[in-house]
């Protein structure tokens, strides 16, 4: 049993490590909207 627990472990992580990476790619995504619509508002003044 304690292989399996092992893997189950580790798929645990490895499903938590996505969930993160998912987070910090939709962050990132929003940064860089934010960033365009500023860089837009920029250009417009001047």
């Amino acid at each position: 049993m304690s292989f399996l627990d092992k893997l189950g472990g580790i798929a645990k992580n490895i499903g938590d490590k996505t969930g993160e990476m998912l987070a910090v790619n939709k962050l990132n995504s929003k940064i860089h909207a934010e960033q365009q619509a500023a860089a837009e508002e920029l250009r417009k003044i001047g």
